[in-house]
């Protein structure tokens, strides 16, 4: 039977808050009977369209990305570079990397020896990314280690966005570390809810369970991919095609997608092998993948680029979605461009690529 056994200091709302406050509301599946049934099915799923600007770059809810109630945003997550707890330097330097998201990682790169330390250095570390706009997660170390607790209680702070918790096997691991960000949030006056989670599916039992761990808790923003440990569990080998990894990422990558998450790849070992990195990330991103997880700050801008549409993608984007809206006005009960059918799942997607542009601009801008 799993479960954490909790400490007298976690408090009863402790324990019972374990669900966080997202809120989506979709339109009523009526909400636009004059428009063709395609279309007004695809608006009723959430997609919006523009009254006026048929160029604007627009967001489609239909995936459930959570929107903070007060906490940093996590819809942007190219890139996330891994920098081990106790380096004082490289997390000095982190942040020049251009990182869609730093991950502090206090488990696997920490020894244990040195996690205590690694706590202060990531605490006073994440005060200073989070001073200048970085997106800040900390991998903790697992469940059954008995550390993670410690490991909360010291970086559940403001300006922290999220946790990636290893090794998550179980929905019950999700649902204890809901227990302890309540608890840490609580004791640090961090709001309830705001600590976003990322399980890394990193074995043959967590695959077959991925589904559920998905649904184990309304904090989770993405299902990533541990492939160094999966392939040590199955007695394999990485390939450079990913065969070995190919069913853990098919299936990943379909679960985030079911349930309205990003999904996040494993890191590339290779870190001298840029055509290794290209090659592998455009694999992921075909599968369905939207980020990916890096080891070194010189993989940062390759796999930045590969997640980034085209200016190609982005015109062809715009003409869908102009083309979509021309045919509400004109009452069309079908849409062609180019000689191709243009559908509800075609808008839908342009839309979702237009939103990706528009969160890279402002990133960019505000950087």
């Amino acid at each position: 039977m799993r479960g954490i056994a909790l400490p007298p200091e976690a408090s009863r709302a402790a324990r019972e808050g374990v669900r966080s406050y997202y809120q989506y509301r979709p339109p009523a599946a009526d909400a636009h009977p004059q428009l063709p049934a395609f279309l007004a099915a695809s608006l009723s799923r959430g997609s919006v369209l523009p009254a006026a600007a048929p160029a604007a770059i627009l967001r489609s809810p239909a995936r459930r990305r959570p929107t903070a109630t007060g906490g940093t945003s996590v819809e942007l997550l190219r890139s996330l570079l891994f920098v081990p707890g106790h380096r004082e330097r490289m997390l000095a330097r982190a942040a020049t990397a251009g990182a869609d998201a730093i991950v502090i990682d206090l488990e696997d790169a920490v020894p244990r020896a040195e996690k205590k330390a690694a706590r202060r250095q990531a605490r006073a570390a994440l005060k200073a990314l989070a001073g200048v706009g970085q997106t800040v997660f900390v991998r903790v170390n697992s469940i059954d280690s008995g550390l993670t607790r410690d490991d909360l209680m010291a970086l559940v702070r403001k300006g922290l966005a999220g946790v990636v918790l290893p090794k998550a096997a179980h929905p019950q691991d999700l649902r204890d570390l809901d227990v302890l960000l309540r608890e840490a949030e609580m004791a640090h006056k961090v709001r309830p809810g705001d600590i976003r989670t990322i399980p890394l599916i990193e074995s043959p039992r967590a695959l077959l369970r991925c589904e559920e761990i998905a649904r184990a808790s309304d904090r989770i923003v993405a299902l990533s991919v541990g492939g160094e440990d999966y392939s040590a569990a199955m007695g394999i080998a990485r390939d450079a095609g990913g065969v070995g990894l190919a069913h853990l990422r098919y299936v990943v990558a379909t679960v985030a997608a079911a349930y309205g998450l990003l999904a996040i790849d494993t890191p590339y070992a290779g870190i001298r092998d840029a055509k290794g990195l290209a090659a592998e990330t455009r694999l992921v991103k075909a599968i369905g993948f939207k980020g990916k997880y890096v080891l070194h700050p010189d993989q940062v801008a390759a796999v930045n680029r590969a997640f980034t549409p085209s200016r190609e993608e982005i015109v062809a984007a715009r003409r869908t979605v102009a083309a979509a809206h021309e045919g509400l006005t004109q009452g069309a009960g079908a849409i062609s461009l180019d000689g191709r059918m243009v559908d509800a799942p075609v808008v839908e997607r342009a839309t979702r690529l237009l939103a990706t542009a528009a969160a890279i601009k402002s990133r960019t801008t505000k950087e």
